[in-house]
């Protein structure tokens, strides 16, 4: 997608992030101490046991939002609020 200039460099990082990010994510829901789901089935490429492309899920949802904030144009104004973004997020982590 890079090479066909559909995607920036930019956006190229941002998957790459949510596609580790993701990756990260599913180790740590499978793994023994947690057992959240697992990935019982047979997979070619896996990662402990979690299959490669669990992260291109999360990487599907970070090619959107990037490619959504450079197609409309999305800004942030009179952002101020860090701390409330960092509770946020906490927040989520823990509902998660």
């Amino acid at each position: 997608m890079y090479f066909t200039k559909l995607e920036t460099k930019d956006e190229v990082k941002v998957i790459f992030l949510f596609h580790i990010i993701g990756l990260i994510l599913e180790l740590y829901k499978t793994s023994p101490g947690i057992g959240s789901w697992s990935y019982p089935e047979d997979a070619f490429f896996k990662i402990a046991t979690v299959p490669l492309y669990s992260g291109f899920m999360y990487a599907a949802v970070g090619s959107y939002i990037s490619q959504a904030w450079r197609i409309f144009k999305l800004e942030l104004t009179h952002y101020e609020h860090y701390v409330w973004s960092l509770g946020l997020c906490f927040l989520i982590y823990i509902n998660f």
